[in-house]
């Protein structure tokens, strides 16, 4: 899948009425299953509290 393609489907999925979990999920899983040479795909968040 070329890079054009991936980039509609995370438009996609960015776009989707549902929680941004789901949102996140989608993500890792369609980058995790098109770009076979990652071996971990996720996300970082900065706890402004610690």
């Amino acid at each position: 899948m070329g890079k054009a393609v991936i980039k509609n489907k995370l438009n996609q999925i960015i776009s989707k009425q549902v929680a941004d979990n789901k949102k996140l999920q989608s993500i890792c899983d369609l980058l995790r299953n098109e770009i076979t040479h990652c071996d971990w795909v996720g996300f970082y968040f900065k706890n402004g509290d610690k």
